[in-house]
């Protein structure tokens, strides 16, 4: 019966709420009306940089900013000191928090007011702008727990004689009773509580020789009661004594709890992660129905609450059941361990797991599991961290995870004195597959070309594409350069059959391929991707749909070239180039029948470049002589034929340095009736000083003239000496 009547508001809930708010990610305390922190989460470290043990009796201040700190102090004292005010409770605010080191956080703070005796206390969360918004209602409902249940529980004893007369009465809880103690002693059980049946029929049962407990309400409040039977010295039962005890605070404070945990468990169950409540005996003390449906746990087995079962039924749903098994046991022997690692399932599934401990006090008196389904979000870091190293196009790896390929293919060659070969394929005239099939049937060619590429290597080669239409293949483990040569071979052959790109469109390309080799032609990627570069414009030049190996002629050809273009702009730039006219006679009339024009280079000397130091003539897209509209334009007195200047002002063909010139005429220029007399010089610069209208000025020396300007620099067609 004591310990009945001692009993007092259960701690277990809140213990296990506390456990709860520990694994929350908001900062949970509690202040007395000098704002000293009474009680703080765990989650306090992880913001503010503290442990709750250096919190504990310091002031709230200690987490604010200097200059808040003052009103802070202000505004508490206001407050305390005005007993009419109330808190509007939980109405978040901005918080700009301080943390230990001194930087500021940007936070949010919502705060509660309850009571202790007459003394006001405040409880606050702390949360992260950036935290769940979800969570904040159940943050909330945990608030309520805090609310302490504080109030003297006073006592009433009485008497009965065997019919149910009260024969007395006593107690404090008397003062708050209907009735005062004179109107109640000699009155029936019957009177007092009239339909009530739980006293009468408790007190019959105390006459019986039994002992009862119930329940009732009297006036203003809730009593709970114990009856057991009075006996006389002899044992005989002569009446029941009773003592009740005013339990309307504790009943409030039961139903309030009731409700917050009812909340509590809503919100638990309404939330995205699984969680599980584990004693120290290893009974399951409780779980949401997030838990049962990530691991799909039967029923009865949570209800049975045996934790031994629950695992075995999970594990064959595991990639790794034994790891699993093992991390499970190490935790239960160290009780006061915490632990967060990931576990993958056999369906594809990854959860990530925490676990700490579940404290009462000072006391560890279980685990706290909680799961979390991240399979969504680990597949998209996956693909992002894929489409970072690989063509969005093709899904071939791209020129990060090319290099990154090479490296480890170049290390190893070094080690094994071993050849790494690289190829650079472009493909032939693929903007006129674009021309004629658009975008989009361009992109089809491209990845059908990735797929044939793909099926012809080994698993140790490595296909990717730069961009474009170039691709690049690296050959790992070559005993020496002539074994690169039979995968470039088949490589070409892979483009004898058409593509197919769907609705019957088909389309034949063909590569060029250029080849360097490790170590003969560099030792990192960019040397030789240059080199591959270079002999795959060797490739172009010889034809295209072939492949040439890179030779140090071929490099040394190139830097001629690239030195030679250099200096072509910079003499378009300074004005360097001139050109030259030229006449061809028909030989039967002796008449003009067209004009070569010739490019000739004057050097800053004034000397003409001779054609012996010329290179290779430029291609039309890497080198164009922007000089000016006086080289297009015909000499002055030019017979009146709109298009003789035209070609070859416009074709490329002719080369500034002379050497592989093609002339460029025109056949339909008027002739004139008079046979050539005289002829000035005709040869000139871009703007001629006089140009003859008709051929009777021609002197019979005009090839020879014409031949001995040109200094050579024409060709052979054309080349004409009247009789």
């Amino acid at each position: 019966m004591t310990s009945e009547l001692d009993s007092t508001v259960p701690t277990f809930p809140e213990a296990l709420w506390r456990s709860a708010t520990d694994t929350s990610g908001d900062v949970i305390f509690t202040i007395d009306r000098q704002s000293r922190i009474l009680f703080v989460s765990e989650t306090v470290e992880r913001v503010f940089g503290y442990t709750p043990e250096l919190l504990r009796g310091r002031p709230l201040t200690v987490l604010m900013p200097e200059r808040l700190r003052a009103r802070h102090r202000a505004a508490m004292f206001d407050y305390v000191a005005d007993h009419r005010r109330r808190l509007k409770s939980w109405e978040s605010v901005p918080f700009p928090g301080l943390h230990r080191d001194g930087h500021e956080v940007a936070l949010e703070v919502s705060f509660g007011e309850f009571r202790v005796g007459e003394e006001p206390c405040f409880v606050g969360v702390v949360r992260d702008v950036a935290s769940r918004r979800l969570a904040a209602e159940a943050v909330r409902d945990r608030q309520e727990q805090l609310r302490l249940l504080v109030g003297q529980m006073p006592a009433v004893l009485w008497s009965t004689d065997l019919e149910l007369r009260i024969t007395s009465v006593q107690g404090a809880a008397l003062d708050s009773a209907p009735l005062q103690p004179q109107e109640i002693v000699g009155r029936s059980l019957t009177e007092l509580f009239h339909a009530e049946e739980g006293p009468i029929e408790a007190h019959r049962r105390a006459l019986e020789g039994a002992s009862c407990d119930y329940d009732v309400a009297w006036g203003d409040g809730v009593f709970h009661c114990h009856v057991e039977p009075f006996r006389d010295r002899e044992g005989r039962v002569v009446g029941a004594i009773g003592v009740g005890r005013d339990i309307t605070e504790r009943k409030l404070a039961d139903e309030k709890t009731q409700r917050a945990l009812s909340l509590l468990g809503a919100a638990l169950d309404s939330t995205a992660d699984g969680l599980l409540v584990v004693d120290l005996a290893g009974r399951i003390i409780s779980h949401n129905h997030k838990f049962a449906e990530i691991w799909g746990v039967p029923e009865e087995i949570l209800a049975e609450g045996d934790d031994d079962r629950a695992l075995e039924s999970v594990l064959d749903q595991l990639v790794e059941p034994g790891a699993f098994m093992a991390r499970v046991r190490e935790l239960y022997s160290d009780p006061a361990a915490e632990s967060h690692d990931v576990l993958e399932f056999k369906d594809g599934r990854v959860l990530e797991r925490y676990s700490q401990p579940q404290r009462l006090g000072d006391s560890i008196v279980g685990r706290v599991w909680s799961f979390r389904d991240v399979t969504e979000r680990r597949r998209a870091e996956e693909r992002i961290e894929h489409l970072a190293y690989h063509d969005a196009l093709t899904d071939l790896p791209n020129r990060l995870l090319v290099s990154d390929r090479l490296d480890m293919a170049l290390a190893s060659a070094r080690r094994r004195q071993r050849s790494v070969a690289m190829l650079f394929l472009d493909l032939d005239h693929f903007k006129r597959v674009n021309d004629r099939l658009g975008h989009s049937g361009g992109d089809q060619l491209l990845r059908s070309v990735a797929d044939r590429l793909s099926g012809l290597l080994r698993s140790t080669d490595t296909v990717g594409r730069l961009g474009g239409d170039e691709f690049i293949i690296v050959l790992p483990d070559l005993s020496g350069p002539e074994h690169a040569l039979p995968v470039a071979q088949k490589i070409l052959d892979l483009f004898d059959e058409p593509f197919q790109l769907g609705e019957g469109q088909q389309v034949d390309i063909t590569t060029s391929m250029g080849i360097s080799v490790y170590p003969d032609d560099g030792a990192e990627m960019e040397e030789l991707l240059k080199r591959a570069d270079i002999a795959m414009y060797r490739a172009k030049e010889l034809g295209r749909d072939n492949y040439q190996l890179s030779t140090p002629r071929m490099h040394l050809r190139a830097a001629r070239t690239a030195s030679l273009m250099s200096r072509l702009r910079e003499a378009v730039e300074s004005d360097e180039l001139v050109l030259h006219y030229q006449p061809i006679l028909e030989l039967g009339s002796r008449e003009v029948c067209s004009v070569e024009a010739l490019v000739r280079w004057r050097q800053p000397s004034g000397r003409l470049l001779e054609p012996s130091a010329s290179s290779p003539r430029p291609s039309r897209a890497s080198w164009s002589p922007h000089s000016g509209a006086g080289s297009c334009a015909p000499p002055a007195g030019a017979p009146a034929c709109g298009s003789w200047c035209a070609p070859a002002c416009a074709s490329p063909s002719t080369s500034p340095t002379g050497s592989s010139a093609t002339p460029t005429s025109s056949r339909g220029c008027a002739k004139s009736s008079t046979r050539p007399g005289s002829l000035p010089a005709c040869s000139s610069s871009r703007s001629p000083s006089r140009w003859p209208s008709t051929t009777s000025s021609w002197p019979s020396a005009c090839s020879s003239s014409c031949a001995s300007s040109a200094s050579g620099w024409m060709t052979t067609s054309g080349r004409a000496r009247p009789p």
